[in-house]
């Protein structure tokens, strides 16, 4: 028979939860995102999204890629003053905004304004020197991540229900991924944390088998093509996929014991399938994990609507 690890589909999606951030300490991950048409050369972009994520490592804020939360800088050069010399010096004015958004919908946050000021003798050297005065424990900074985080959950306790929703249709138009990473974006601590997190279990057990189904057929067309020890080995890895509690795990049992009469006690099947399955096991709270992340990363920032931003 095929072998399994059982392994509990709840723990799973707590773990995912956990790992983008919104644990039942309501830890809320952020991505930090390089500013649009700053006119920053890629050295001075670079030190300013460092300085911001540095600034991030307060309690319960983590930075990670594929949050539905995002810092996004907005610089603006003030004033351009050259020093004569010798040396000739430059001397920067720069007014930094940084928005605490939502990714998906553009939702404003929260916002800080602070003022930074670089001298040194080139141009590119006075951006590094002005962002070298971003501080990772400025007030500012400080007040947009503990304020900019209140007001995210604020926000999910007034719009879960239309998240959930929306979560809901893309399930249903088949679009597991974008589904997934839309209802977890709930952090757990907010009102509708609970429900957002069982509806994201049972999104995962519709993606689950409308994997389980694909497997089936790649496997049976790797067995239909080469109905010998070798076919039976690559149709081994597309069963070692296929999960017990998920619909066609009984049709690949069959398979299974079809392919098992032909090939008999070959050993290199039986353990590549067992190989393939421990493989799998192993790595499938990543693969879990990585449903909404992967997602997550392909979507890019917007910043049109405000939602409480300010005092």
């Amino acid at each position: 028979m095929i072998h399994k690890i059982k392994i509990s589909l709840c723990a799973l999606l707590v773990s995912l939860t956990s790992f983008s951030g919104y644990a039942q300490d309501c830890d809320i991950s952020i991505r930090v995102v390089a500013p649009e048409e700053s006119q920053l050369t890629k050295s001075a972009e670079d030190l300013l999204v460092k300085r911001v994520s540095q600034a991030s490592n307060v309690e319960n804020i983590v930075v990670g890629e594929g949050s539905s939360f995002a810092i996004i800088p907005k610089l603006v050069c003030l004033t351009k003053d050259v020093i004569p010399g010798p040396p000739v010096r430059y001397s920067l004015d720069f007014e930094l905004t940084l928005y605490l958004t939502d990714v998906n919908t553009g939702t404003i946050f929260y916002s800080e304004t602070l003022p930074l000021k670089g001298v040194d003798n080139s141009e590119s050297k006075a951006q590094i020197s002005a962002l070298k005065q971003l501080k990772p424990n400025a007030p500012q900074l400080m007040a947009l991540f503990e304020k900019g985080k209140q007001k995210a959950i604020a926000y999910y306790d007034a719009n879960g229900a239309d998240i959930i929703a929306k979560a809901q249709r893309l399930a249903a138009m088949k679009q597991f991924e974008e589904a997934i990473y839309t209802v977890l974006a709930i952090p757990n601590c907010s009102r509708y944390g609970d429900q957002a997190t069982e509806e994201a279990i049972k999104i995962f057990d519709r993606y689950m088998d409308e994997q389980c189904n694909e497997n089936l057929q790649a496997a049976q067309a790797a067995w239909v093509a080469e109905q010998n020890a070798s076919g039976a080995r690559k149709a081994a890895q597309y069963l070692s996929q296929i999960y017990p509690e998920y619909g066609c795990y009984s049709e690949a049992q069959k398979l299974y014991n079809e392919m098992k009469k032909v090939v008999g006690e070959d050993k290199a099947f039986e353990n590549s399938l067992i190989l393939a399955e421990i493989d799998i096991e192993n790595n499938k709270i990543n693969a879990i994990r990585d449903i909404g992340v992967a997602y997550g990363k392909g979507q890019q920032p917007v910043t049109t609507n405000i939602f409480g931003v300010g005092d």
